[in-house]
């Protein structure tokens, strides 16, 4: 038995001044650039979405030329929509500046289209049942 066979060396760990981490001098500029990097990243991001609101905001002003013709009312006090005693409100939806009220009263839906920002009854839809011989 021959215990002089050779083992192979294993390789030695780098010493401290070979070593090239986190805190090395080079990766300390690596880090200080990737903060940099991200930095711009978010001031460019933010520029972004204030200019992306700003833009809308202009947009908003061209496209509907109502909103810079007229006088903006902060809403109304009251507006009076006359209806049948004894009408029940079924719904009540709003679109925006629109709202439509839903009113039943026996056999009868009627909607009401108002604008709420000028306080106006815009118009009424009077549902009927379709008789005839199409109907079903």
């Amino acid at each position: 038995m021959d215990t002089s066979q050779t083992t192979p060396e294993r390789p030695q760990a780098p010493g401290p001044e070979e070593y090239d981490g986190p805190f090395s001098p080079r990766g300390q500029r690596i880090l200080k650039f990737a903060v940099v990097i991200m930095g711009i990243m978010l001031v460019v991001g933010f520029m972004v979405v204030v200019g992306t609101i700003a833009y809308r905001a202009v947009k908003l002003s061209q496209d509907d030329p109502s909103i810079t013709e007229t006088p903006v009312k902060h809403g109304f006090s009251r507006l009076d929509v006359e209806v049948e005693p004894d009408t029940l409100i079924s719904q009540i939806e709003l679109d925006g500046n629109r709202m439509a009220v839903h009113v039943t009263k026996d056999a009868a839906d009627e909607i009401l289209i108002i604008d709420i920002k000028r306080g106006t009854l815009l118009g009424r839809v009077r549902l009927k049942e379709k008789t005839g011989a199409g109907a079903d």
